[in-house]
């Protein structure tokens, strides 16, 4: 089940024939001085970087007269901002140059624009025999290059009959030319070099190094260059014709979805052709001029892989398998921009790539038309024209069109009936009820696009089968680029910006005008973990596939099996005999229209709509599932995969892999371990059985009460782990049962190496075992605030009784008893105090205020009744209320619930307990009216969950406030809130009040919203999300501090948010530093003080509210806190 895509990249092999461009002249590094007269070489522009010492070690090493791509540059001084290199260590790497170490091969003219990211390398110009370091060139010697050139440069084009060939031009469209065997081998020369060499102390990537050996490490940066630059040639070559018969020879190989990718492919790039030309040839079309230049600047084959990869990749992962007009167009066209971006970073060959798009071998001869034409072209392969959502779209509904006219797909149960596959619903959605939903302001109809149910029974059918849009945004097989900017790191060859998320360039720019050494935390936090090396679990995936393949619909597994639609009602169905009188046919309309008729075909309906909602939910879910297990088996024999990250505007860390990282759910998580393994030492064994029984849900004990727990069942352990899908099967009853499972493998393992006599200390283990903070937004809080009392709620201060403190329980003891305290009142008044007409009374005259007091008697008429509906409430819900009503709303509170967000929290654990028949004896009303009854009651819960965490945490709920009244006075500036981490990461809220416009494009017209960073602010937004946010960016600093604090220590460390990772003979060192890494964080300095003052310097004439002053509580008593994360 491996892809054509990976068969070709294994070797790091072009699809067509190896391109070799045009040389650029040199100076030999050691001997400058010989190069040719009259010919100024191309200089490094280090200052664009910022990077005086990149290019000091660089003019030191030879190098100062050489023009670098942005990555290259980079690579270079990320590892100098980490290395700290002195000048003698510089002039010792200059003259060390032993074997593969910086030698005059490894660096060669290239591109210099610094927004790009890294691009192609030229091969090295000695091998045509172009450049000479000690003299020039005779006439002949020049003819003999020009000819070696001519016949070795090479433009892949597609032929009558689709097969791909090398016509002999002496000018190469880098647009059409996939990179060749020698340049990609330049570049992973380059790029190991960068990273192994030892002068630069590149540590992060100590495994990488270790496990391979120099030549492996090069055969994998070459397949990881392949597969970032040339995954849309190889998918190109696959759907080829000359591919026939190799796809009728592999029919579970391209049946399914295969089958319609490449059928879909060869009949839209007809289609996309056509455009092409009447854009070439100035033919007039609605918004021609306007997208012509950026669609007619991609070769037809590249547009028509992405439209088709990107179009089932979003439509087989979405809910109801329907996408947005918008969304799916905007995300067609960015792709293309992408693709342009990539493709067209050697800026000697744009000239070239935009005359060939434009259909010209020469401008000599050209009219003023198509110069016109080329102009626009090379503009926007330059970069000349902004783009921005309204082009994306445009771009895309282009796409979206010719895919649509030639994409079908035929009839499973009928061979030859075909029909479209892609239906374009320009309509409003529809209700629950079947109702059309009013657009939102009086926006037009929604467009939607909709895939034909064959479709995705066809996507079905394979296993572990399903298209990926961008296979460059996998896991790597080589460490990622460290960050040093934040324009250019992670992947090797794509543009890649640190900071996610619209609304974040004003961000970028204030980080990347910052001083280095100012962010270097933040850099070095970042780049520890994505240096961390992974591997599939293959065992645990193998016992997924299996249980999948068998359908045992388990441990959260989608299910493929569908649940059947209730049959129409037989009162519905068409009398086999119409009526023969008219009084016949009002008796049966007047029978249809009876409520119990009414009340039936509703239920029935209702019914149908839901079962069909679920189907439509499991075939996604199929879907997505089926993306995962290809990922992973794609990697499933690699030694190691590494994670790229980026950050969000808050500075929390992402992987930038969408289908497939350690953030996903548990049977994603699984499927992942760390590639190195660790021997477990002193106590490893027993943190893998601590962690076994957090995930078993045994989580609220001492640590010695669940390391017991596991031996008492042991033999249950071993059960599951040598018979997971036959035996007992104890691993199902986790909370995280496939992580459950792979911790038993893993402590079976260690049983049956202790019965052959090794000890447990020797044991190698890759398991992830995790530390997670107990409710960790109020342990932030409660360091903000030095609130003792908080502080012991959530575990930052040891406890009594050496177990460790619970929020959630302590919550619901509250909430239990205000429930029980309810139940206890009694009418009339229901716990209500008399009316006091009082307030009403004129106090000068004596006289009462009829309008007050008809105002004071409804005011209070209705406190009473709502008091008797609380009694009524309470009444219901007595002895019901358990720790997991509150576990969602506690946890949420920290990040800004509303109450209308906790309301529906606890409506889905209530509608649970109603489902599971748990409030069995209580009564909830009548078919009519249990809605409304479950609505009051979370209603009447939420208010107390959210009161009674009021009150636990005063201190936690002053500071919230303190924070949204900051955020109130600084949006009244017409300013964004912004702050400075106490790493150096400066952040600002993005959200504005984005304009919406109308545009038109070839299928619909469509709203789309502008957005710009000189956009009024959304002070609402400005508020409300300021406090969560803020608390936020400082567990995202508490991460980052740990990270780089791990690696330094030589651990392996991941993290899913407030969740830390890292092998279980290492947990007690990472405990000791992620402890330490908290206490420095809030130690040093008052964070809300250094805050109130960042504002006073900013706003001098603006009056705050002071800071709220804080409690006593010691924070190095932290160190000692066993359960702070456990």
């Amino acid at each position: 089940m491996i892809r054509q895509r990976q068969l070709i990249t294994k070797n790091y092999r072009c699809v067509s024939t190896t391109t070799t461009t045009k040389h650029l002249s040199i100076p030999s590094p050691t001997k400058t001085s010989e190069k040719k007269p009259n010919k100024k070489p191309p200089v490094i522009h280090g200052r664009a970087f910022g990077s005086e010492a990149a290019t000091t070690m660089l003019q030191k090493m030879g190098y100062g007269d050489v023009e670098l791509t942005p990555g290259q540059l980079i690579a270079v001084q990320e590892l100098i901002a980490v290395a700290d290199l002195t000048p003698a260590e510089l002039t010792a790497l200059s003259t060390d140059k032993k074997g593969h170490l910086f030698n005059e091969e490894y660096i060669w003219g290239m591109s210099d624009d610094p927004t790009d990211g890294a691009g192609h390398v030229m091969p090295d110009p000695t091998t045509t025999g172009s450049w000479s370091p000690s003299a020039d060139r005779t006439a002949e010697q020049e003819a003999a290059a020009v000819s070696v050139q001519g016949r070795g440069d090479s433009a892949v084009r597609q032929s009558k009959g689709g097969q791909w060939s090398a016509p002999l031009e002496p000018e190469t469209n880098p647009a059409k030319t996939p990179l060749g065997t020698e340049q990609i081998d330049r570049i992973s020369d380059f790029y190991h070099t960068i990273h192994a060499s030892p002068e630069l102390r590149s540590a992060r990537a100590r495994h990488f190094f270790e496990t391979n050996s120099y030549e492996d490490a090069k055969v994998l940066y070459g397949r990881q260059v392949s597969d970032e630059v040339n995954d849309t040639f190889a998918a190109i070559y696959e759907y080829m014709e000359e591919n026939v018969e190799s796809f009728e020879q592999r029919p579970m190989q391209n049946a399914g979805i295969k089958r319609y990718q490449r059928m879909w492919f060869n009949n839209v790039l007809s289609h996309i052709e056509n455009e092409q030309k009447k854009i070439i040839k100035g033919e007039a079309g609605t918004d021609r001029s306007v997208y012509g230049p950026a669609f007619a600047a991609l070769p037809a084959e590249q547009i028509a892989v992405i439209v088709v990869h990107t179009t089932l990749d979003h439509l087989l992962r979405q809910q109801s398998n329907q996408v947005k007009f918008v969304q799916l167009t905007n995300t067609l066209g960015k792709a293309v921009h992408d693709m342009i971006r990539v493709r067209g970073l050697e800026k000697k060959k744009r000239d070239v790539w935009a005359r060939q798009q434009a259909g010209l071998t020469t401008l000599k001869d050209a009219t003023p038309k198509q110069m016109r034409i080329y102009e626009s072209i090379r503009k926007v392969i330059t970069g000349g024209d902004s783009w921005g959502s309204r082009m994306y779209v445009k771009i895309g509904a282009v796409m979206l069109e010719k895919l649509i006219q030639s994409a079908k797909v035929e009839n499973p149960q009928s061979r030859g009936h075909w029909e479209p596959a892609l239906v374009h619903k320009n309509g409003t959605p529809l209700t629950e009820r079947g109702d059309n939903v009013k657009n939102y302001k009086g926006q037009k109809r929604q467009g939607q696009i909709a895939l034909h149910k064959w479709v995705i029974d066809g996507a079905l059918a394979i296993p572990n089968q399903a298209p990926v849009a961008h296979a460059s945004l996998n896991p790597m097989l080589v460490p990622p680029v460290d960050w040093a900017t934040p324009n250019n790191g992670g992947y090797l060859m794509l543009p890649t910006k640190l900071i996610r998320g619209r609304g974040t360039n004003l961000q970028s720019k204030v980080l990347g005008s910052a001083r280095p050494e100012d962010q270097k935390q933040i850099y070095d936090g970042v780049n520890a973990i994505q240096k961390v090396a992974w591997k599939i679990n293959t065992r645990l995936y193998d016992i997924q596939t299996e249980a999948y393949e068998l359908n045992l619909n388990i441990a959260d597994l989608p299910s493929r099996n569908e649940v059947p639609l209730a049959p129409t009602p037989l009162v519905y169905e068409m009398p086999s005999v119409a009526p023969s009188t008219p009084e016949e046919e009002q008796e049966i309309i007047a029978l249809l229209q009876e409520e119990p008729m009414v009340q039936a075909k509703n239920a029935h309906w209702a019914y149908n709509f839901k079962m069909d909602q679920h189907n439509n939910d499991s075939q996604s879910q199929i879907t997505v599932h089926h993306s995962k297990l290809e990922v992973a088996l794609e990697y499933y024999h690699e030694q190691a995969i590494y994670f790229p990250y980026t950050l969000d505007f808050r500075g929390r860390a992402y992987p930038t892999t969408p289908v497939f990282n350690h953030l996903g759910r548990d049977h994603t998580r699984c499927l992942l371990e760390f590639a190195e393994k660790k021997p477990l030492g002193n106590k490893g064994y027993r943190w893998l059985k601590i962690h076994l029984s957090n995930l078993m849900g045994y989580d609220k004990e001492s640590f010695d009460a669940r390391e017991i727990y596991i031996d008492e069942n042991m033999k249950k352990v071993v059960d599951s782990a040598k018979e997971p899908l036959t035996g007992e099967m104890w691993w199902l009853d986790a909370d995280d049962p496939w992580q459950a499972l792979a911790v038993m493998l893993d402590i079976a393992d260690i049983q049956e190496s202790m019965k052959r006599g090794i000890p447990h200390e020797k044991y190698l283990s890759s398991t992830p075992v995790h530390q997670d903070g107990s409710c960790n937004g109020l342990q932030h809080y409660a360091a903000l605030g030095r609130d003792e009392a908080g502080a012991a709620a959530v575990n930052l201060i040891a406890t009594d009784n050496d177990k460790p403190a619970d929020v959630y329980s302590r919550i619901c003891d509250i909430v239990g008893q205000k429930v029980l305290d309810d139940t206890k009142l009694t009418g009339p008044l229901w716990g209500v105090a008399e009316l006091d007409p009082t307030p009403a009374l004129n106090a000068s005259t004596g006289v009462v205020n009829k309008n007050k007091l008809e105002k004071l008697t409804k005011d209070w008429t209705k406190e009473v009744e709502n008091a008797k509906q609380r009694h009524e409430l309470a009444v219901l819900l007595d002895g019901h209320v358990d720790r997991k009503m509150v576990k969602q709303t506690v946890m949420t509170s920290v990040y800004g619930v509303t109450y209308r967000g906790a309301r529906a929290q606890v409506e889905n654990r209530l509608r649970e307990k109603v489902d599971a028949g748990v409030l069995d004896g209580k009564t909830w009303g009548d078919a009519g009216n249990q809605f409304q009854t479950r609505f009051a009651a979370a209603g009447y819960l939420a208010n107390l969950t959210l009161t009674s965490i009021g009150d636990l945490f005063e201190d936690a709920k002053a500071i919230m406030t303190w924070l949204a009244d900051i955020a109130d006075i600084v949006s009244t500036q017409e300013d964004p809130v912004q702050w400075v981490t106490p790493i150096g990461f400066p952040i600002m809220q993005p959200y504005r009040n984005h304009t919406a416009g109308q545009i038109r494009t070839v299928m619909q017209h469509v709203i789309v919203a502008e957005v710009s960073d000189s956009l009024p602010v959304s002070k609402q937004r400005q508020r409300t999300a300021f406090p969560p946010n803020f608390v936020h960016s400082l567990d995202a600093t508490h991460m980052l501090m740990t990270a780089k604090e791990c690696e330094a220590h030589g651990l392996d460390f991941a993290a899913v948010h407030d969740s830390y990772w890292t092998q279980a003979g290492s947990i007690d060192e990472m405990n000791e530093i992620l402890r330490n890494q908290f206490v420095k964080l809030y130690a040093e300095d008052n964070i809300l003080e250094e805050f109130a003052m960042s504002l006073n310097i900013l706003y001098p004439d603006v009056q705050f509210p002071e800071v709220p002053k804080g409690g006593e509580f010691d924070l190095n008593v932290v160190k000692k806190a066993k359960y702070f994360f456990a």
